[in-house]
């Protein structure tokens, strides 16, 4: 008996929240309208910055950090220390070239310059360095890796230094401004989710309040027949619950175009592949993100709006 009264009453209060809907469509809109802005908004800033992260990640990872050899360097000097390099946990990849190869690819790279490969072949010897490429997981370890490469140089053995120069600085450079161009990237996106969320948080408190005040007459009767706050509450968070999956379904059906136009396009510009590959499950966990922070955030300023009332 006591679950089926239960079950009666949860029924009862949802039937009564979508019936506020009914009862107060104009502003049941601008609170749908308000949400469903924010909710775009925060899926903008979502796929802004996972398209930011990994297209600059994708870029990070095609630089290397160029050790060159001094020239007459023994291979087998330079390869004790790439098997070392290579040793390094923070070291995803090195890429060997002797100066044979580098000098292959050079003429390859200037193979329409009949002139310069004809002053090559004047030449008695190589003029270009051997070198390996280093390939790291994490850039910020870029640094440890080049003193690790000087200090195993400076305590080798061997009667010369064989490190004529690191290619470091030069690709620090650049990463150092991808990794700041994401980062304020971010920062802007999250001011802006957070702008957006705070305010309509304020608009959802006053709209819940403007409708608790529509209905100030029926909570006054609930109220004498001994109902529960909570009793009273709850068709006010299913109300705000209902416009946010609503206002979660509009954002996702406009920002599910906007993914299948842009992915051709990203993927091309940045040499990413698959970033967008799968429309589906991508489009999935977005929904699910807007749907959870819709939900969250409708239900927490209703339920601070009606706990003000309720306290009164």
């Amino acid at each position: 008996m006591s679950i089926e009264k239960n079950n009666s009453d949860l029924g009862r209060m949802i039937k009564y929240g979508i019936l506020l809907i009914v009862r107060n469509p104009f502003v049941s809109f601008s609170m749908f309208f308000v949400v469903s802005v924010t909710l775009f908004v925060i899926g903008i800033s979502t796929i802004t910055g996972f398209i930011s992260k990994n297209a600059v990640e994708d870029i990070i990872d095609k630089i290397d950090t160029a050790v060159y050899f001094k020239i007459g360097t023994e291979e087998s000097l330079i390869l004790e220390l790439k098997d070392r390099v290579e040793d390094l946990p923070q070291v995803r990849e090195v890429v060997y070239v002797s100066q044979d190869q580098a000098f292959e690819e050079y003429k390859e790279r200037h193979r329409n310059d009949q002139e310069l490969l004809e002053s090559l072949n004047i030449l008695d010897t190589n003029p270009l360095r051997a070198r390996f490429s280093i390939f790291v997981w994490d850039v910020d370890r870029l640094d440890y890796v080049a003193r690790y490469i000087e200090d195993f140089d400076r305590r080798s053995d061997h009667p010369t230094l064989i490190v004529d120069d690191i290619d470091l600085y030069k690709n620090k450079e650049i990463i150092d401004r991808l990794v700041s161009i994401v980062k304020t990237i971010k920062t802007f996106a999250l001011t802006i989710v957070f702008l957006f969320s705070f305010l309509s948080f304020l608009i959802i408190f006053n709209t819940v309040r403007l409708i608790i005040y529509l209905s100030r007459e029926e909570i006054e009767v609930m109220r004498l027949i001994g109902a529960s706050d909570s009793y009273i509450r709850t068709p006010f968070l299913v109300n705000v619950s209902i416009i946010s999956i609503l206002s979660s379904v509009l954002a996702m059906l406009v920002l599910f175009p906007i993914i299948l136009y842009i992915s051709p396009f990203i993927n091309t510009l940045f040499n990413i592949q698959n970033l967008f590959s799968n429309y589906i499950l991508l489009s999935a966990v977005l929904f699910t993100l807007l749907l959870l922070i819709g939900i969250i955030l409708s239900v927490a300023s209703a339920w601070f709006s009606t706990a003000k009332y309720l306290k009164n």
